[in-house]
């Protein structure tokens, strides 16, 4: 097995909390501003 000793990994940053990139997400996925406002007033995200 080769070993990577030259370039270590390491931990970077944190995973996001549950629900914490939502929006991001949405929005990468082409969901309009105004639906996922809708989403958020109904609680469903």
């Amino acid at each position: 097995m080769p070993k990577l000793s030259a370039t270590p990994g390491g931990i970077r940053s944190t995973a996001p909390r549950l629900g914490e990139d939502t929006v991001a997400v949405l929005k990468r996925a082409g969901v309009k501003a105004e639906t996922i406002a809708d989403l958020r007033a109904k609680d469903v995200i």
